[in-house]
């Protein structure tokens, strides 16, 4: 996996697409679909994992969305720190999303890299 920009990078065919989310002061209220299904989490409520198998041709696009809520006792400085990573390497950081971020619901696109 390389990283274009945030929210956009390139992936292999078969290649397989992990987050890893980390809640920070809040607990593990994250949902995830890919190209409008829902991607089960594999890790736990405290430490929410979702994969996904590049499945789509080369030239095409996956689309992830992440739904993060939070609960009204949370601080105020509660977040979610997201990485996101591929099976055939990359490991990349993203902007964490916090209480007080308008997008609550990012959308990521992977474009298969063609040959």
């Amino acid at each position: 996996m390389e990283k274009e920009r945030t929210y956009l990078y390139h992936v292999a065919p078969g290649e397989a697409v992990t987050f890893d989310i980390t809640p920070v002061g809040t607990s593990g209220m994250v949902t995830a679909a890919q190209n409008g299904q829902p991607i089960p989490n594999t890790g736990t409520a405290g430490k929410p994992t979702f994969e996904f198998a590049v499945t789509e041709a080369p030239g095409n696009s996956h689309f992830a969305k992440l739904e993060f809520s939070f609960h009204a006792a949370d601080d105020a400085n509660a977040r979610y720190d997201i990485t996101t990573r591929g099976s055939q390497g990359g490991e990349f950081r993203v902007t964490p999303v916090r209480r007080s971020s308008a997008n609550k619901d990012p959308t990521f696109e992977f474009r298969v890299k063609q040959g």
